[in-house]
């Protein structure tokens, strides 16, 4: 009876100590959940000295030194709970998870493949196995396993975007924002879907989408540095400098050994052409992270873009020395050759760029402009082709392959890729600006004048978008539209020394020759080598009397541009009227030899002049 009563109490005692054992893992549980690790680890150790037999303690406990990277402890730990337990599914996943980051590759796959073998509806193994199949670049094998960890828990938000990750990884962007959708649709509050998602955004230039899902994480998660940089990055790629430069602040305020925010904000100050300041943060980024190849890559790339292509190649080269596998590197170093007009190095780095990275449609289109640029249209066309299959929102290459169909004269496909750029950027108005000069050339000014009217309502400081606009209206004979252009252009960049020029020859057409004359005079002393200046203001002298003054201007116009057909007929004009045949003569030669083609009329009737002119000459003889 006393050994019962004995046997009793003990029993009563395990119960009370696996009590309170699993009321300090709970506790531990709690500590874990808000970041207080070494209260967690206390707890839990406390739990095993009540309860040496918990598995559930060691393995509670092994996760925490796992997240604070103590991996042989919570190995340790592991190796413990499966001892205790060894049908425990999750502590062979842990286990696993602890093994790759010490990296002991198979270690890890043996312990998610037991993991699974024990409980095959284990979701967290398959995506942990996902993630070191990602790791190695397996995105097959990666994919697969995630897919396998959606079909156990349809639900499971990380899984689906680490599955977004591996289509973006690979090229998939449509299956990744549709990932990252979903997770959102899952969890409206996991920022880290939305900042993922808005990361895809960005690489399929749509950016007012990321700058929206970036926004939408800052909201979330107002602390996170990365987010700010990130949108900073999409604020800069849209032109928004202004903005960009402050996420970049904000950024840094957050973390202020934020190397990539230094050097990317450094890359925008680049774009704004602030130089001093670019090299500033360039330096603070390379202080911050020495060893940085993105940051010798993008200081390379900065200065190639300014054509100081001799400064770009020592960190050019530096970047690849710090990475020999970075094709962006090789793809700065290719442009920077291409600048230099060494052709063979650059065709040479491009391809090196590809073989890196196949899926490459930046250095696809650099070396389609290096291909371009020496004449070989077709492979620079082939190159665009497969550049916007990777990257079909990609408004560059849509801006180059345009330019060699209006080289060609297929207007059709001219105006259809500057369409997209529209589409692509509907912020920008350069895709405005160039449809409506192919419609100008199709003599389809209408057309012409109402892109020109959509490029300064994006722009509304372009002068040469006014400019283009007068040109169109000045085509239709629409002198009052072209004048308020010019206006306009001056307005906006009182240095635009074309807009005067055109507004002069405006008021050549309405007979306003001293407004000729003003507007053609300021022309020429912002720009002392416009002949067409000259020209303008030599006919408005002559129409005035002035004639000594309107040859000086005929003379000066026929030296600056020696093929200048019109200058010619005008001079040959005043000549034969101050009865100076034959210096008439030889200006009406000229005009005949440089006239264009479709001067035809005015040729013919001026070679009969010549003959009349000479039979005149010989007469006096």
């Amino acid at each position: 009876m006393r050994l019962l009563i004995v046997a009793l109490m003990l029993a009563l005692l395990a119960l009370g100590c696996a009590g309170m054992s699993d009321s300090a893992r709970y506790k531990a549980y709690e500590a874990r959940d808000r970041g207080d690790y070494d209260e967690a680890i206390a707890l839990f150790s406390k739990a095993i000295r009540l309860n040496p037999e918990s598995a559930k303690a060691y393995l509670g406990r092994g996760r925490v030194y796992s997240r604070m990277k103590k991996y042989d402890l919570a190995i340790a730990d592991f190796d413990i709970a499966i001892q205790l337990d060894p049908e425990h599914s999750s502590a062979y996943d842990s286990r696993g998870t602890a093994y790759e980051n010490e990296g002991q590759r198979d270690k890890a796959l043996a312990d998610y493949a037991k993991a699974i073998e024990l409980d095959p509806e284990n979701y967290v193994a398959h995506n942990n196995r996902g993630l070191l199949f990602a790791r190695e670049d397996d995105y097959g094998k990666a994919i697969e396993e995630f897919s396998k960890a959606i079909e156990i828990n349809a639900r499971y938000v990380k899984v689906r975007c680490n599955r977004g990750n591996a289509y973006a990884d690979i090229g998939k962007l449509d299956e990744a924002i549709a990932d990252y959708s979903e997770a959102i649709k899952i969890d409206p509050r996991s920022y880290k879907a939305y900042g993922s998602r808005g990361d895809v955004y960005a690489k399929m230039d749509l950016l007012d989408e990321a700058i929206a899902d970036y926004s939408a994480a800052i909201k979330m998660e107002a602390g996170r540095a990365s987010f700010y940089c990130d949108r900073g990055d999409a604020y800069g790629d849209r032109e928004d400098y202004d903005k960009a430069i402050a996420d970049y602040a904000k950024a840094i305020e957050l973390r202020p050994q934020y190397w990539r925010a230094y050097c990317n904000r450094a890359g925008t100050y680049g774009d704004m052409g602030e130089l001093d300041k670019a090299l500033a943060d360039y330096d603070k980024a390379l202080e911050l992270k020495p060893d940085s190849s993105e940051t010798f890559n993008s200081r390379a790339w900065m200065f190639a873009e300014m054509g100081q292509f001799e400064k770009a190649m020592p960190d050019a080269n530096k970047a690849i020395e710090l990475v020999p596998e970075s094709a962006s590197a090789y793809d700065t170093r290719g442009y920077a050759y291409a600048g230099m007009g060494k052709y063979d190095l650059a065709l040479a780095d491009y391809e090196k760029a590809l073989e890196l990275v196949p899926i490459y449609p930046e250095a696809l289109y650099h070396r389609g402009r290096l291909f371009y640029a020496h004449g070989e249209t077709e492979r620079a066309l082939a190159d665009y082709g497969e550049a916007l299959e990777l990257r079909p929102n990609y408004a560059e290459v849509y801006l180059n392959r345009a330019r060699i169909h209006e080289d060609w004269e297929r207007w059709k496909s001219a105006i259809t890729d500057y369409t997209r750029v529209i589409e692509v950027r509907p912020w920008s108005s350069e895709g405005y600006v160039r449809r409506a000069y192919v419609y100008s050339t199709q003599g389809r000014f209408k057309l012409s004048v109402a892109d020109y009217d959509k490029a300064v309502e994006v722009d509304p400081t372009c002068d040469q978008c006014y400019l283009g606009r007068a040109r169109a209206c000045l085509s239709m004979r629409l002198l009052d539209g072209a004048i308020a252009s010019c206006c306009k252009a001056i307005e906006v960049n009182p240095e635009c020394w074309d807009a005067y020029q055109l507004r002069g020859s405006c008021h050549l057409d309405r007979g306003e020759f001293e407004a000729a004359i003003s507007d053609c005079s300021k022309a020429v002393e912002i720009n002392p080598l416009c002949s067409e200046a000259f020209n303008s203001r030599g006919y408005a002298r002559a129409a005035l009397g002035y004639v000594e003054k309107a040859l000086e201007d005929y003379t000066r116009a026929v030296e600056l541009n020696p093929s200048f057909a019109d200058a010619y007929f005008n001079m040959a004009t005043v000549l034969e009227a101050t009865d100076r045949i034959d210096e008439a003569i030889r200006a009406y030669r000229l005009f005949v030899q440089y006239a264009p083609l479709e001067r035809g009329k005015a040729v013919q009737h001026v070679k009969k002049k010549i003959v009349r002119l000479s039979r005149t000459l010989e007469g006096r003889r």
